[in-house]
């Protein structure tokens, strides 16, 4: 298995990566590469400050989250979601 591990300060700075920058272009064509997911392939949750996940950590999560549905300790692609923007 491949999988890509990385470390964001939080999912506002994640999201906005994902959706407001070049990214997005890859994401929205995402269907062109990969089959549909069956389940969660991606994994978000809190860690404390100077910690350092590693791959079976990440397992781990994900797996919970396949496992147990998204909490208040792993969430997946929901979080990356854009947020409603209200009208000014």
């Amino acid at each position: 298995m491949t999988f890509t591990l990385s470390v964001w300060a939080d999912v506002e700075s994640l999201r906005a990566f994902t959706w407001q920058t070049l990214h997005k272009r890859f994401r929205l064509r995402r269907g062109e590469w990969f089959e549909p997911a069956s389940q969660a392939y991606l994994a978000i949750w809190p860690i404390a400050a100077g910690h350092r996940p590693d791959g079976t950590e990440a397992l781990a999560k994900l797996a919970a989250l396949r496992q147990n549905g998204p909490g208040p300790d792993v969430f997946g692609t929901e979080a990356l979601v854009p947020q409603a923007v209200s009208p000014a």
